[in-house]
C-alpha cells in the first residue's frame, strides 16, 4: 500500500511536462497576406503558404481570366503599349505603313490579277526635286529632263502628275504646259485635231476617271504623259534673245572649255536654236571668237580659212 500512494503523485507530475513538450512540436500558425499598408515582405525568407493552390497552366486558365483578356475592339487610346520587344518582334512580321518613302506610285502587286499597288509620292520626294533643280525658268531643259525622268520611270497617276507640276512650276509656268500638250493632241485620223470633246478626253483639265488597273486606263495615262512632255518641251522654248547671248564674254581667268560651255548654255536658254545642231555650229563658232578675251580673240582671227575651224579645232 506505501508503494502504490508514493508512485500516484508521480505520475500525474508527468501529465503537464508531456503537455509543454507536445505544444512545443505543433505546426506554426498559418500566415496570411499582411494588410495594403504594411511593409513589403521579403518572399525568400518567408515560408510559403501550405494551402495557396499551384496557378493552373496556360492551356487550363478559368474562364474568368479568359474574359478579362483585352479584347481586339478597344480603342487605341486605351490599348496598353507594348513591350520593346513586342514591338521589335512586330516590326519584322508586319509590312510598312504609307508615311513609308515609296519611289512607285504603281507597282506590280501579288493579289489576284497581280493588279498594280497605287504608292504615292512622299514629301520629301518632292523636297528633294524642288531643292536640287533649278527652276523652269532658269533652266528649262533641266527641270523638263528631271520631270521626263520621273514620268517614264515611276508610272504616276493623273493625280500623281498635278501634284509633281504643283510642285516644281509656278501657276503661269503649268498654264503654258498645258496649252501647249493639248495642241499635239492627235485625232482619229493621226493629225492633230482642234476638237475640244477629243482634247479634253485625251488630255484632260479635271480629274478623269481612269482606272490604272486595266488595260485601257494604263493606255490612257501613258498617252496622258507622252503629252505632258511634249508640252513641257515646247513651253520651254524661250524667244530669241541674242542680246543677252552676247553678254556672255570670257572672264580673265575662265579657260576656253568653261567659256564655250557657258556660251552653248546661253544659246539654250535665251533662243529656240540648238547649238549643238549643225545648222547653228558656225554662230556658235563666230560668238566663241568675237566674246573671248582680247589676246584669244586677236590670235584666232589671224588664222586662215576661219570659217573651215570647228569649235575643237578653236579650243586647240
Amino acid at each position: 500500500m506505501s508503494c502504490q500512494s508514493s508512485q500516484t503523485p508521480y505520475f500525474f507530475r508527468l501529465i503537464p511536462v508531456i503537455g509543454d513538450s507536445a505544444s512545443s512540436r505543433r505546426p506554426k500558425p498559418k500566415r496570411f497576406l499582411p494588410p495594403d499598408d504594411s511593409p513589403l515582405i521579403d518572399l525568400l525568407t518567408e515560408e510559403p503558404s501550405h494551402q495557396s493552390p499551384p496557378p493552373p497552366p496556360p492551356s487550363q486558365t478559368p474562364n474568368s481570366s479568359e474574359s478579362e483578356e483585352e479584347p481586339d475592339n478597344l480603342p487605341e487610346e486605351r490599348r496598353p503599349s507594348p513591350s520593346p520587344m513586342a514591338e521589335r518582334l512586330r516590326s519584322r512580321k508586319e509590312p510598312a505603313q504609307e508615311g513609308s518613302s515609296k519611289l512607285l506610285p504603281l507597282r506590280q502587286g501579288g493579289g489576284p490579277g497581280n493588279q498594280l499597288q497605287y504608292w504615292p509620292f512622299s514629301a520629301s520626294d518632292f523636297y528633294n526635286w524642288k531643292s536640287h533643280n533649278p527652276s523652269f525658268s532658269q533652266d528649262p531643259v533641266a527641270l523638263t529632263t528631271l520631270i521626263e525622268s520621273i514620268l517614264s520611270t515611276h508610272q504616276p497617276t493623273w493625280d500623281d502628275c498635278q501634284q509633281l507640276l504643283q510642285t516644281l512650276l509656278t501657276t503661269e509656268e503649268r498654264q503654258k504646259v498645258f496649252l501647249e500638250a493639248r495642241k499635239k493632241v492627235l485625232g482619229d485620223d493621226g493629225r492633230l485635231t482642234q476638237l475640244p470633246n477629243v482634247i479634253d478626253a485625251t488630255f484632260p483639265l479635271t480629274r478623269p476617271d481612269w482606272d490604272f488597273n486595266t488595260a485601257e486606263g494604263r493606255t490612257h495615262l501613258n498617252l496622258y504623259c507622252q503629252l505632258l512632255i511634249a508640252g513641257l518641251h515646247n513651253a520651254g522654248h524661250h524667244p530669241t534673245n541674242l542680246a543677252q547671248v552676247r553678254q556672255v564674254t570670257q572672264g580673265s581667268e575662265e579657260s576656253p572649255t568653261a567659256f564655250l560651255e557657258r556660251l552653248e548654255e546661253a544659246y539654250r536658254r535665251y533662243t529656240p536654236f540648238d547649238p549643238d545642231s549643225q545648222e547653228q555650229r558656225g554662230n556658235v563658232s563666230m560668238a566663241f571668237i568675237w566674246q573671248s578675251v582680247p589676246d584669244i580673240r586677236n590670235k584666232l582671227q589671224r588664222l586662215e580659212n576661219l570659217q573651215d575651224f570647228s569649235l575643237q579645232d578653236l579650243l586647240k
